[in-house]
């Protein structure tokens, strides 16, 4: 819940005004975003080499979302205008940033499945690490993408499904519109890049993860390991 207070106090009351005071919207989200990851990583996992590796994934993984996000909105191009209260709120402060707004918003809205996916990814490392010390990191990395094969499918289904639901009214409204004028409606276009810029950002995040999680995981314990026979040694011989 601290980690939620957290999040929810940066969004509200740092970048929602930041935002209204014409700051730059995309590096103050990913500021945001970075410092969400950051509190709620090492407040879950506690400060160790596996949260660093999870918010390291994390990191990969929005990062490509969020570029995606950007050049999805710059070739389709979308003006950010994708409802009515972006209308409402474009006819009171045209002077704001539309597309950045736009593009805020995918960040922020992959940002939670993207973060379940990196703790994951790191978590099941680490217990594997631990179940079987003698793993190399590269055997450490094959199972950490072994593990993420399973997570990818229910999380890209969680994060469209999550969209799908938040447009389901126009959804309906247009039923009877003919498929590609539907697709190319503003707000349908956003939830569809979303959805994809998301769903690119989970499915990268896994290797990112895992090879960082392997490589820093089996390290230590390769460097743990290699001190415990040290230490052994020097006691037969100081006998």
């Amino acid at each position: 819940m601290f980690s939620l207070g957290i999040t929810a106090f940066l969004v509200f009351f740092v970048l929602i005004p930041a935002i209204l005071s014409n700051y730059p919207i995309i590096p103050t989200t990913i500021a945001i975003a970075l410092i969400s990851t950051l509190v709620t990583m090492f407040v879950i996992g506690g400060i160790n080499i596996k949260s660093l590796a999870a918010t390291l994934g994390t990191v990969g993984g929005l990062s490509v979302a969020g570029l995606l996000s950007m050049l999805i909105i710059k070739i389709a191009p979308l003006t950010g205008l994708t409802d009515q209260e972006s209308v409402i709120l474009w006819t009171s402060r045209p002077d704001l940033d539309f597309t950045g707004i736009l593009t805020a918003a995918m960040i922020i809205g992959s940002l939670g499945a993207i973060m379940d996916v990196g703790i994951s990814i790191a978590s099941s490392i680490t217990e594997v690490k631990e179940t079987n010390p003698l793993l190399s990191p590269t055997q450490l990395i094959k199972s950490g993408l072994n593990v993420g094969t399973d997570i990818i499918g229910a999380m890209s289904n969680t994060l469209i499904l999550a969209y799908i639901g938040g447009a389901f009214p126009l959804i309906l409204l247009a039923a009877n519109v003919p498929f590609i004028k539907f697709i190319n409606l503003n707000s349908i276009a956003s939830e569809i890049a979303a959805a994809i810029a998301g769903s690119i950002g989970i499915v990268l995040c896994v290797p990112i993860t895992a090879a960082i999680s392997g490589y820093l995981i089996g390290r230590q314990a390769t460097l743990k390991n290699q001190i415990i026979k040290e230490d052994l040694t020097d006691n037969i011989f100081n006998k």
